[in-house]
């Protein structure tokens, strides 16, 4: 289940920095003020891909104890 689940996290986070997706973030507007949409979208990504696979694997260990 875990091998599953991290393939499908790994499709969807590849759908998610495809070249069309990143591309509509590539524009000059900030956010806070301070940083460019296209540097936000893709540090909020880079989080999420960290936490997912986080959830994915702690979740695996849980069942196993």
């Amino acid at each position: 289940m875990q091998k599953q689940r991290l393939i499908s996290w790994f499709g969807c986070c590849c759908l998610l920095f495809s070249y069309p997706i990143v591309k509509s973030f590539n524009q000059s507007t900030l956010v806070f003020g301070v940083l460019p949409l296209f540097y936000a979208y893709v540090l909020c990504l880079w989080l999420l891909l960290l936490l997912g696979l986080y959830w994915i694997l702690k979740q695996e260990d849980e069942t196993t104890k």
